[in-house]
Formats: structure tokens, C-alpha cells, sequence
């Protein structure tokens, strides 16, 4: 074997060791990403609840939140009344910062053309925690009814 060769397969020895590592950092971020315990939200006591259980179409829906919020993401909030159908609101976005939060809700009102009835309000709450994963939590208030104006 000439030094021509000896230094090819050097480089060649180098090269693949360093793909290895590559390979096998990438492999290992994947895997954590995947089964990483992902803790955004922890809700607290009293958490969705209402101040009454009826309200007239066109009102203001202020729900009591309660929760406490571990990690700095974005959230995508999709909201929806429900009587055995379903009725959408448009998805909702922020931000709000780490910390503990006793308030309300204030930004959802009871739809003009919501049809009077019995409901409950559910709320799901995305965060895209990683290129791969996605971590959902769902909220739901006690039943409540609608009335017409």
C-alpha cells in the first residue's frame, strides 16, 4: 500500500466517523424530541368555570382562568360551542408570558346567530413544541344555556 492510498483511506476512515456522529447526534434529537415531557400548562383549581349558566346571545362569555403556564411558546386556540352540534369561532393566537394566571377570559362573546339552546364551550389549545411534535389540552366549561335576545 503507497502513502496515495493509505492517506485515501485515512479520509475516507475520517469522513465516515464523522457522518456517524452526525447521524447518530440527529437520530438521538429526534428520539427526545418525540418522548420529551412536555409540561406548557398545569390548570389549577376552579379553571373554565362560568359566573352564571345563562346568557343571552350577543353577551360577553367571560370564563375564569386558572392556570399556570411553565414555557415560553405560542399558542394556536381554537374555541367551539356545542349542543350536539358543533359551532366554531375563529382560531385565536398569542402569547401570553410564563407565570401563574388567575383572571378571565374575556375575548369570546356568545354569537348573535348562536340558535338558543343548552351548552357547553370547549376550548383546544395547541402548541407546536417542536418540528414533530404537538402538544394539545383541552378545555371545557360546565353547561350553560343560551337564550334569545
Amino acid at each position: 500500500m503507497n502513502i496515495k492510498e493509505f492517506m485515501r483511506e485515512k479520509c475516507n476512515s475520517w469522513i465516515l466517523n464523522i457522518l456517524l456522529i452526525v447521524v447518530t447526534f440527529l437520530m438521538g434529537l429526534i428520539i427526545y424530541w418525540q418522548v420529551a415531557p412536555y409540561n406548557i400548562l398545569e390548570a389549577k383549581e376552579g379553571n373554565y368555570t362560568l359566573d352564571k349558566t345563562i346568557y343571552k346571545q350577543g353577551e360577553d362569555f367571560n370564563i375564569r382562568f386558572e392556570l399556570c403556564k411553565n414555557i415560553t411558546i405560542e399558542e394556536d386556540i381554537y374555541g367551539k360551542f356545542i349542543d350536539g352540534v358543533i359551532y366554531s369561532i375563529p382560531e385565536n393566537s398569542s402569547d401570553f408570558e410564563v407565570g401563574c394566571y388567575s383572571t378571565y377570559i374575556s375575548s369570546v362573546s356568545i354569537p348573535d346567530n348562536l340558535p338558543a339552546g343548552t351548552y357547553i364551550y370547549e376550548e383546544t389549545v395547541i402548541y407546536r413544541v417542536n418540528p414533530f411534535r404537538v402538544i394539545e389540552y383541552t378545555f371545557t366549561t360546565p353547561t350553560f344555556e343560551v337564550i334569545e335576545k
